[in-house]
Order: C-alpha cells, then structure tokens, then sequence
C-alpha cells in the first residue's frame, strides 16, 4: 500500500489529439474550398451561363474582380458601395469609356471574359460593348432576353438580363427605390491576341442614367494540343 496513486494520469506511448487544433485546421480547408468554388466562376457560353465549376488543369484564372477591395487594371477605376440593391461594384458611371486590358499567354487558344452590368435610371440610348476595336454589343434595359452573337475577329457574346426593383431602403441611401436591370454578359475569344483591351461606353444614356459593373471574372484554355502560337 506504500505507492501514491495517480489520479487522472495518461499511460504512457499513447498519442493524444488536439481537438482545438484539429478545428482551426479542418475550418481552414473549408474556406479554402470556399474561395475556390467562389473564383472558378463559369464563364464558357458552350456549357451554359452561370454555374460553377473547378478550373481543370488546362484552365487559368486571369482575373477575378467583386471590387470589395480595389479596381486594379481599369480605368477609370471608380468604386462604390452605396447603390441601393448591389454590393461593391465599379462605377457608376454615365458617359465615361470606361476600359480594361488583359495580358493573355501565347498558349491560350479560347479566352472567356464575364460580368454583370448593372443598368441603373430610366436609358433612352444603349451600353457599348467592344473588345479590340471588335464591337460586340449595344446593350439597353430592355433586353432582357438571352441573345447570342458571332461578332467575327474570332469574338462571341452572350447576354441574358433580369429586371430588378431593390426593397426600400433608408433615406439616406442614395438610389434607394431605383429599379435597375443586371445583364449578365459572357464573351469569348477563340485564339485571342496576346493583348485584349475591353471598352464600355454610354451612348445618350439619358439624363440621370448610370451603369456599374461587377463579378469579372478572365478565364483563359489552353488546348493540349497547342504547342504556342
């Protein structure tokens, strides 16, 4: 009866676990899952518009842009956060061109370019979408039916809009109670200059009329078979 006992001790050569570590890990894989599933926006217009899906290995990330931070590569590179209904975005703007140039890679053979266009106030004259001097589109308020256009230069636009009237919001929100149409625009390049220079512009918008723009999103494939151009 001579020995101390040893209450609550652990036997010996036993591992042990952590568990508070274990979670910080296990949560930090998910939100590295989330970012991931977040930037691989889909923006091929052959396999449908929206979704999401995991960049292959043949697939780069260009851009990713929500605006939440900075407006880096466009000019002029205007932000806000105070448009009734929407999140950060670039803009607004009313009759300002508003431009943004990519670097592609010699081995990217399809290039694919998307974003949401916010059409804000009542428009009497349209958005002009261009790539490379290619004019792709003239886009209003009112249309709002899917369209697809061959633009040549090897250039494919995609556009579909939805019309929509934010909730009231305080008073000293400015736009609250404007209603605004979202356009969800999708372009792609088949074999794209090494140098791609997209431009937006209003055309007699009409008094009180603004766009702002977000979600960009640049995905370049490389085809297996390409050797570089």
């Amino acid at each position: 009866m001579g020995q101390n006992a040893r209450i609550g001790s652990r036997p010996r050569g036993l591992i042990t676990i952590d568990w508070v570590l274990a979670c910080v890990a296990m949560l930090s894989i998910f939100l590295a899952a989330g970012v991931l599933i977040r930037t691989s926006v889909e923006t091929d217009p052959t396999r449908g518009v929206g979704g999401v899906r995991i960049l292959s290995d043949s697939d780069t990330l260009l851009a990713f842009q929500d605006f939440e931070f900075e407006a880096e590569g466009w000019r002029p590179d205007l932000t806000t956060t105070e448009i009734a209904g929407l999140g950060p975005v670039l803009g607004p703007f009313t009759d300002d061109a508003v431009t943004r140039s990519l670097s592609v890679a010699d081995d990217i053979t399809d290039l694919y370019i998307a974003f949401d266009l916010h059409l804000l106030g009542a428009w009497d004259g349209a958005l002009a979408i261009a790539a490379n001097e290619t004019a792709l589109a003239a886009v209003t308020p009112s249309d709002l039916a899917e369209t697809t256009a061959d633009r040549g230069e090897g250039f494919t636009i995609l556009t579909r809009g939805e019309a929509i009237t934010p909730q009231p919001g305080e008073a000293e929100l400015p736009g609250r109670d404007a209603s605004f149409v979202t356009l969800s625009v999708r372009i792609q390049a088949q074999d794209p200059d090494t140098n791609i220079a997209l431009r937006l512009s209003a055309s007699d918008a009409g008094e009180g009329a603004s766009w702002a723009l977000d979600n960009f999103t640049v995905i370049g494939f490389a085809s297996e078979l390409n050797g570089g151009r």
